[in-house]
């Protein structure tokens, strides 16, 4: 492998160390945009990312749809059930005789609550 050097002539043309002008040249194309950036924050998001970010979607059973739902949710996230919610949920437990866990996926109430709310019933009705 031949080491070649080339060098501008002061005239505007690139030549080698003999003089001759080569055929194909690319001399420095800027392949980055260099622009200002005022702050870490600002170059954060402008910066790609390093690995491709692929999300991920959980295949669903049909019948857990009601509970996957909530699953997704953040887990640190509280949910405030009304007290009419909990009048249908012990409607639907006591009179259509389901269970804790079925009557809540037919309302839309976490199974975990509902199951907690029935504990606390038949600890103090």
């Amino acid at each position: 492998m031949s080491m070649q050097f080339f060098y501008e002539d002061g005239q505007g043309h690139v030549v080698d160390e003999n003089g001759v002008e080569p055929m194909d040249l690319v001399v420095d194309e800027e392949l980055f945009a260099i622009e200002t950036i005022s702050s870490r924050t600002q170059f954060l998001m402008n910066k790609p990312p390093e690995r491709p970010i692929h999300t991920i979607v959980p295949a669903v059973d049909e019948k857990r749809s009601e509970d996957v739902a909530m699953e997704l949710f953040n887990k640190r996230r509280y949910t405030f059930y009304s007290d009419d919610e909990k009048t249908r949920f012990f409607h639907l437990f006591f009179s259509k005789c389901l269970s804790a866990s079925a009557a809540a996926r037919q309302l839309g109430i976490h199974v975990h609550t509902a199951q907690r709310w029935v504990k606390c019933y038949h600890k103090d009705p």
